[in-house]
């Protein structure tokens, strides 16, 4: 996949803010990098912080469904989830306890495709799009998040700042927790 298929994508509205705003995202995983992709083509500034080392995604396979390729496709990303994923041609519905079919339709009734793919395919995907449009910091571990002055601080002791922060950091979300008060995992 070359960079220009990013840059070169006329699929997204091309829309920007009205007024842009410093994001801050906490994690680097699917809905993450979901995030900062979007908003960073909205004309925001986006820093992605990511408290591993890389992107070793940890998971198996997954499927992209067609309201999901669609946002992907009109991202630019249409060859990268051809090259990588695979499409299956229909889907069955059966009971767990017996095996009776419930339904079966095909795939192509929703308009956009369906692809089985791997996860860290997806996770590399995004990064790549995402990349040369934010600041993509790993190694960087979150200590606290401070809503009043939507402020995170860093285990290093570093303050950043932004008019915005955007918990992406799953199970175990130290974001979840500042908002609702529950470390239960997601």
């Amino acid at each position: 996949m070359s960079l220009s298929l990013v840059a070169e994508s006329t699929g997204y509205n091309g829309a920007t803010a009205p007024c842009r705003l410093n994001i801050i995202i906490i994690g680097a995983g699917i809905s993450g990098l979901c995030a900062a992709l979007c908003l960073a083509k909205a004309g925001h500034t986006i820093a992605v912080l990511e408290g591993r080392a890389d992107l070793q995604e940890i998971g198996a396979g997954i499927q992209v469904g067609p309201n999901t390729s669609r946002l992907l496709i009109r991202w630019g990303l249409k060859s990268f989830l051809d090259k990588a994923g695979v499409l299956p041609a229909h889907m069955s519905l059966l009971r767990f306890d017996n095996g009776e079919r419930l339904g079966h339709f095909p795939y192509q009734a929703f308009g956009s495709p369906c692809y089985d793919i791997h996860r860290r395919d997806v996770v590399n995907m995004l990064h790549y799009a995402t990349a040369p449009l934010t600041t993509l910091r790993f190694n960087t571990k979150v200590a606290s998040i401070d809503p009043d002055t939507t402020s995170v601080t860093l285990n290093t002791g570093e303050v950043i700042q932004a008019d915005m922060i955007i918990g992406a950091d799953g199970v175990n979300s130290l974001t979840r927790n500042v908002v609702v008060g529950s470390p239960t995992p997601a």
